[in-house]
C-alpha cells in the first residue's frame, strides 16, 4: 500500500506471498491518531514463503515508534528505517563485537532488514535474522556472520571486514546490487533456494568483491548473477549453482582476477531458463554478456544441463568479448534431448564472440545429445556476423566437439553480407579443432587465418554428412590443415552458397586430406576464383563408385606447385 491515510483506532495489516517477493508493504504513507506509535497496529505475513520479505518505509517507522515496531512478532524479514542512525557502535566500549539473534523459535523466518543505518564493531559480529540496505558496515579484528533463514538482503550496502565474510540465505535471495565487500580472510555468500545477485551502478561503477589474503566462494541452488562487478582475491575465486530445477549462471561486464589461485564457473542444471527479447526467446544455462575478464593460474569453466534443458548450455551473447589470461579449460555438456533446433552444449549468438587468450593455452570441450555441441545462432542483415574470433597471444588452442545425433560444429548460417560466420584466429599461437557428429563434423561458412602466426589443423568426422563441410560464402585464407572424414558422404566438402560478396577461395599453403566410405567423393571443390597454391589435396574414397577428388563448377582454378592425389576403390581417384 502507497500513497495512503489511514486513522482508526486499529490497524490490522496481513500480507501473503506464497512463492517469493513481499508479503506486505506500507511506504510513502501515515499513520494518524492512535495508529502513529504502532502500538495498535497488527502486522503479519503468514502464509508467505520463506523467502518473501515485508517493506515498511520512513514514512511509517521512526525514531519513537522503532523500539515498538522491533517488539512485534512479524513472519518474515521486514525493513526497518533507521533514519541514519547507527544500529550498532562499540567504539566508546571495552566489550567488543556484537552478538544478536532476531530470530524466534516459532517463527525461524522472522528478522529485520536495517536500511540506512551503519554498524561499527572492534570484534566478531555474528547476526541472525538481519539484514541491511544503503548501509555501511565496518569491522575491525573480527569477521562478520549473517545466518539467515530467509532471504539476506545487503542492496547498497559496503561491508569493510578486517577478517573473513560468511552470508548464508536458508530460503530467498542474497542481494547485493550497488554494494560492495573488502575483507581480509574469505567471503562465502551461499543461498540454498534463493539466488544471489551482486552488480553495479553501471559499466563505469562496478561492485567490488576483494579479499586480500582468502578467496570468494559463491554457492547457490538456483541463480548467481553477476552483472558491472569486480572479483580480486588472494586464492581461489568460485561461483556454483547446482540447480534439481532450472538454474542460471549470468555473468555481465565483471572481472575475475585470483592472485595465486585459480578461477572456477560451475553449472549444473536440470532445466535452462529463457532470454526474452523483443523479437525472439533464446534459452541459456551459463550466460557471458558484454565484456568480461578473467586472469588466474586456472581457470576453469563449466556448463552442464540434463535432458530437460532446452537451448545451449554456455551462451555467448550478441557481441560478447571474453578475455582469458592463464590455463583455460571450457566444457559445455548439453544432454537435452529434445528437437535438435538451437540446442548446443556451447553457443554464439547473433555478433560475433571474441575470445583473446595470453598467458596460457585455452581446451575447450563441447558436447551435445541431440543438437550441435557448437552452435551459432545467426539471422539475416545486420545481424549476419555470428561465430566465433580467437585471438592467440604466445597461447594454443584446442576444440574439440562431438554430438551424437547432430552436428559436431555448425558455425553456418547466412552472413552474405558479411562472411564473419564460422572461425577466425589471430595472434600467435597453434590452433586444433575436432569436430565430430552422427550428422556433420565441422559445417562452416568461413574460415579465416590470415593474420595468424601459427598452424591450423582441423579435424572433421562425419556420418551421414560430410567430415568438413564449407558450403556457405566460403572464405579461405592463410595455410591450413583440413582432415575430413565421413561414412556416407564427401570427406571435405568445399563450395559456394549465394551472397553479395565476391567469390574467393584462398587455400595456399593448405593441406587437404579427406575420405570417405560410402561417399561420392573424398575431397569435392565446386565454385570459382579458387587459388591453390603449394599444398596438397589428398582424396579417397575406400568403397563404391565415389571419386577420391573431384574439382567441379564454376571457373578460374589456380594451381601453381599444387600437389593432388586421389584413390578410389571403383571410382575415379581424379575427376
Amino acid at each position: 500500500m502507497t500513497g495512503s491515510t489511514l486513522s482508526a483506532a486499529t490497524l490490522n495489516v496481513n500480507g501473503v506471498a506464497h512463492v517469493q517477493g513481499t508479503g506486505f508493504s506500507l511506504a510513502t504513507s501515515q499513520l494518524l491518531g492512535g495508529l502513529a506509535d504502532l502500538t495498535n497496529v497488527s502486522l503479519s505475513s503468514a502464509g508467505s514463503a520463506a523467502g518473501a520479505q515485508n517493506v515498511l518505509d520512513n514514512s511509517i517507522v521512526n525514531d519513537a515508534n522503532r523500539d515498538t515496531l522491533l517488539a512485534k512478532r512479524i513472519e518474515n524479514m521486514t525493513t526497518v528505517d533507521m533514519a541514519g542512525n547507527a544500529i550498532f557502535d562499540d567504539s566508546a566500549k571495552s566489550d567488543k563485537g556484537w552478538t544478536q539473534d532476531y530470530t524466534l523459535a516459532d517463527l525461524p523466518n522472522h528478522g529485520w532488514v536495517f536500511n540506512n543505518t551503519s554498524v561499527t564493531a572492534g570484534g566478531d559480529v555474528s547476526l541472525k535474522g538481519a539484514g541491511f540496505t544503503n548501509s555501511v558496515v565496518t569491522i575491525t579484528n573480527g569477521n562478520l556472520s549473517i545466518d539467515n533463514g530467509g532471504p539476506a538482503p545487503l542492496t547498497g550496502t559496503t561491508l569493510t571486514v578486517d577478517g573473513g565474510v560468511n552470508v548464508h540465505a536458508g530460503a530467498g535471495s542474497i542481494d547485493l546490487k550497488n554494494g560492495n565487500i573488502s575483507a581480509k580472510g574469505n567471503i562465502t555468500l551461499k543461498a540454498d533456494a534463493g539466488s544471489i545477485a551482486i552488480s553495479g551502478k553501471n559499466a563505469s561503477v562496478k561492485a567490488n568483491i576483494t579479499s586480500t589474503e582468502g578467496g570468494v566462494n559463491l554457492v547457490s541452488m538456483q541463480a548467481i548473477n553477476i552483472t558491472n562487478a569486480n572479483f580480486l582475491a588472494d586464492k581461489d575465486i568460485s561461483l556454483n549453482v547446482a540447480s534439481e530445477v532450472m538454474g542460471t549462471l549470468g555473468i555481465g561486464n565483471a572481472s575475475f582476477t585470483s592472485q595465486s589461485g585459480d578461477v572456477d564457473l560451475f553449472l549444473d542444471t536440470k532445466k535452462i531458463n529463457p532470454i526474452i527479447t523483443t523479437v525472439d526467446s533464446q534459452y541459456g544455462g551459463l550466460i557471458f554478456s558484454g565484456e568480461n575478464s578473467f586472469e588466474a593460474k586456472n581457470i576453469n569453466i563449466s556448463a552442464l544441463s540434463s535432458k530437460d534443458a532446452r537451448g545451449f548450455s554456455l551462451l555467448f551473447e550478441s557481441g560478447a568479448i571474453l578475455n582469458l589470461k592463464g590455463e583455460t579449460h571450457i566444457n559445455a555438456s548439453n544432454e537435452s534431448n529434445g528437437t535438435r533446433s538451437n540446442e548446443a552444449g556451447l553457443g554464439s549468438r547473433y555478433r560475433r564472440t571474441q575470445i583473446n587468450v595470453s598467458d596460457g593455452d585455452l581446451y575447450i570441450t563441447a558436447s551435445a545429445l541431440s543438437g550441435s555441441a557448437i552452435l551459432s545462432l545467426a539471422a539475416t542483415g545486420q545481424w549476419a556476423d555470428a561465430g566465433f574470433e580467437f585471438v592467440l597471444n604466445n597461447s594454443n588452442l584446442y576444440i574439440d566437439a562431438n554430438s551424437k545425433f547432430w552436428n559436431g560444429i555448425t558455425l553456418g548460417g547466412y552472413g552474405g553480407s558479411t562472411y564473419a560466420n564460422g572461425l577466425t584466429f589471430k595472434g600467435n599461437g597453434n590452433v586444433s579443432v575436432h569436430g565430430q557428429g552422427a550428422l556433420g563434423g565441422i559445417i562452416l561458412s568461413r574460415l579465416y587465418t590470415g593474420e595468424l602466426d601459427g598452424n591450423v589443423q582441423l579435424t572433421g568426422v562425419g556420418g551421414s554428412a560430410a567430415g568438413i563441410d564449407a558450403s556457405l560464402n566460403t572464405v579461405f585464407q592463410g595455410g591450413v590443415s583440413l582432415s575430413g572424414s565421413s561414412a556416407d558422404d564427401v570427406g571435405v566438402l568445399l563450395s559456394f552458397g549465394p551472397g553479395i560478396q565476391e567469390h574467393n577461395m584462398n587455400l595456399n599453403g593448405s593441406n587437404v586430406a579427406g575420405s570417405s566410405e560410402n561417399g561420392s567423393a573424398g575431397i569435392l571443390i565446386k565454385g570459382k576464383n579458387i587459388s591453390f597454391t603449394n599444398g596438397t589435396l589428398t582424396g579417397t574414397a575406400t568403397s563404391g563408385n565415389g571419386s577420391g577428388v573431384v574439382l567441379t563448377g564454376g571457373g578460374n582454378y589456380t594451381l601453381d606447385g599444387a600437389s593432388i592425389t586421389g584413390t578410389a576403390a571403383d571410382g575415379s581417384g581424379i575427376a
